[in-house]
């Protein structure tokens, strides 16, 4: 199964380390792990196009 974690090292709501952990869990999983300096809990709207790319490249584009 395909999984796309993005994480930004200065978000205050969620602990960065949380992904790492997201990460060696899914053990079963073909997992893509973006790490964003900088970034904090909202890196998905602050970075939106950067991650609409990544997902598109993830998981495939519109058919």
């Amino acid at each position: 199964m395909p999984v796309l974690i993005v994480q930004g090292d200065r978000d205050r709501l969620v602990n960065p380390r949380n992904a790492e952990f997201m990460q060696r869990m899914l053990v079963n999983a073909e997992v893509t792990y973006m790490w964003r300096e900088g970034q904090g809990h909202f890196v998905l709207w602050e970075e939106a196009g950067l991650i609409v790319d990544a997902i598109i490249e993830k998981f495939g584009g519109p058919n």
